[in-house]
């Protein structure tokens, strides 16, 4: 039981990530992350947790621009509907 503020510290690590490198650095991660992101913003069970993860997305989506089905899941998965 617990963790949650690792698991919250893990998708700032990924927001960052968004911000901090170009989107050829991350492209061979891309999958994995999205993934990771979704998972968590869609399962977790801290509504902290949920929302880190879909506001991680979303700065992938926006910044990025190579998450995929990015706009699609955004809209799905935001920051409201995951409360």
């Amino acid at each position: 039981e617990g963790f949650q503020h690792v698991r919250d510290a893990a998708c700032y690590v990924c927001w960052a990530f968004a911000r901090a490198y170009a989107p050829d650095v991350l492209e061979p991660f891309v999958a994995r992350i999205a993934t990771a992101l979704i998972q968590v913003a869609v399962f977790d069970r801290e509504i902290n947790c949920r929302r880190a993860a879909a506001a991680a997305v979303q700065e992938h989506v926006g910044r990025q621009g190579t998450f995929p089905n990015g706009i699609d899941v955004v809209t799905v998965a935001d920051y409201w509907t995951l409360s």
